[in-house]
């Protein structure tokens, strides 16, 4: 791998359930960058009933974090983004600029309730696209509403739905069927996006890519898991249309 994104990752420091502080931010750079990660998506939770970062928060924090990767000599970059739990009021947020894109584009990367309805997961997915965005639904193996069905992994993806799994899902480190599911999804290039979803720096939250990265270059082939690490993450930093699995790169 010569440069890999993580569209995924709670690295930022002291602002949700990820890392806690500065200490712990850079052993998750330092461990991100022997995993052969180059780019970073930082996306602190945005949840209703608790304090979120602003995303002038989240823009100078990305900044802070971009500097103690250089005064560390780790050559990652990083940009600014968030993990959206959908609510039905979160249109009038984002008119009113306080929930940030992924990279300031048309990208949302959107989260549920592990046990939502695929009804309102659908209804919600149509009220993003209704307002110019464009939907990822973060670690879709937490969704049973949505992969549980043929019909609504097509039905989704064929109104514009990007799909991202976690690495450590495809690795194992969530149990025997949830490492099945990915692989078999991945085998069907169902997912468009992988992200690490680090909250911290050892364990099975830390940001790890490698492994997950090497078995799809196995089984499924180099150039999907380029689309995955590189040529997909490329275009939503630079607010592209992604590609769906399948068409040409």
């Amino acid at each position: 791998m010569n440069r890999c994104y993580d569209i995924h990752c709670h690295i930022m420091p002291g602002v949700d359930d990820g890392s806690p502080d500065e200490e712990t931010s850079l052993a998750m750079m330092q461990c991100a960058a022997r995993e052969g990660i180059t780019d970073i998506i930082l996306t602190p939770h945005q949840k209703p009933g608790i304090r979120c970062v602003s995303p002038e928060g989240t823009i100078r924090r990305t900044e802070r974090m971009q500097k103690l990767a250089e005064e560390n000599d780790l050559p990652l970059t990083f940009y600014p983004g968030c993990e959206l739990f959908y609510r039905r009021e979160v249109e009038k947020l984002i008119d009113a600029g306080d929930i940030l894109t992924m990279c300031g584009t048309d990208y949302m990367l959107t989260e549920f309730y592990p046990d939502e309805e695929y009804r309102y997961i659908r209804e919600a997915f149509d009220s993003l696209l209704g307002i110019g965005l464009i939907p990822i639904l973060a670690h879709l193996e937490r969704f049973p509403a949505v992969f549980e069905s043929r019909d609504h992994l097509d039905e989704l993806t064929s109104m514009g739905v990007f799909f991202q799994v976690n690495t450590g899902s495809v690795t194992g480190a969530y149990g025997w069927n949830t490492k099945r599911l990915c692989r078999r999804l991945l085998k069907e290039k169902s997912i468009s996006l992988l992200g690490t979803d680090a909250h911290r720096a050892q364990g099975s939250r830390a940001p790890m890519m490698a492994e997950c990265v090497r078995w799809i270059e196995k089984k499924v082939g180099p150039d999907y898991a380029g689309l995955l690490t590189l040529e997909n993450p490329q275009r939503l930093v630079r607010g592209e249309r992604m590609l769906m699995p399948g068409q040409e790169l």
